[in-house]
């Protein structure tokens, strides 16, 4: 939650000549100017920064200086729109690439979570039993079906089976990044403060320490696959709220049953809702 923004108009100068760039520099010449808060969502941890002081300052080469109005963001090229992402894909490559060079874990739960009859199946009664059973107590029909077919796509291939939770892990960052700066642009943030305090809440979304067991463990990729599904439908009830449409809502349903399908935590989904109200 922010709270009592204060911020300072977007400027652009003249740059070096060698190429536009962007940079967000925080004024930390107060006391208490930056404050952390770390909210627990299952094993991922969802990181919101509340502030006093935060400029955006972005060069761009070979234009005027001028100062642009305040809560308006002056669009370099469409750095404003997708350089974030980028930067936040280039963060997650850099810390989790490794584990697409590890193998299955034999003795660590993949031998029968991830390598059993079900991902081994090929008929459609497996697909029934899938939905319809539990296999070790466990219960993620959503997941075992990912893997059957990876399996089948892609054969036991450990680095195809790593990718998986890597590319789930970082579509929940993406969507941390936009559900944090959509809701604090709604409650009246500046857009040139809500891009980057969106963007560190989600870089540190991304390469907490926490998150390794949910990105690095096979066994363990229906966290972010239910947290995937949790955060698209809680973009989606976003949506709701503004067209009040059926089907947005439809979209709302199937994102919570998705999520359900890949870990009970997602009982919890509805809750939220009531706190986006």
């Amino acid at each position: 939650m922010v709270t009592g923004p204060s911020t300072t108009p977007v400027q652009t100068g003249q740059g070096s000549g060698a190429g536009e760039f962007f940079s967000i520099i925080i004024n930390c010449s107060n006391s208490h100017i930056v404050q952390i808060n770390i909210g627990t969502f299952a094993h991922y941890h969802i990181i919101t920064l509340s502030h006093q002081h935060i400029r955006t300052f972005m060069m761009q080469p070979d234009s005027p200086s001028v100062s642009a109005p305040q809560g308006q963001l002056i669009p370099i090229n469409g750095f404003g729109t997708w350089l974030p992402h980028l930067l936040l894909a280039l963060a997650i490559l850099l810390v989790y690439y490794p584990v697409l060079g590890h193998e299955f874990l034999e003795g660590w739960d993949d031998q029968w979570m991830v390598m059993n009859s079900f991902t081994f199946g090929r008929s459609f009664d497996n697909i029934g039993a899938i939905l319809t059973q539990f296999h070790h107590g466990q219960y993620s029909p959503l997941n075992q079906l990912c893997y059957t077919l990876l399996f089948r796509l892609f054969g036991a291939n450990p680095m195809v089976f790593h990718a998986f939770p890597l590319l789930l892990h970082l579509g929940c960052t993406l969507w941390v990044f936009a559900l944090i700066r959509k809701l604090l642009v709604q409650g009246g943030t500046p857009l040139p403060t809500a891009i980057p305090v969106a963007f560190l809440s989600a870089l540190l979304f991304a390469v907490h320490p926490l998150q390794v067991e949910a990105v690095a463990w096979i066994s363990a990729s229906k966290i972010p696959l239910f947290a995937f599904c949790y955060l698209c439908g809680l973009g989606a009830y976003l949506r709701y709220l503004q067209n009040r449409k059926l089907t947005s809502w439809l979209l709302v349903c199937l994102c919570f049953v998705l999520s359900f399908g890949a870990k009970e935590q997602a009982v919890t989904f509805p809750f939220a809702l009531l706190l986006l109200d």
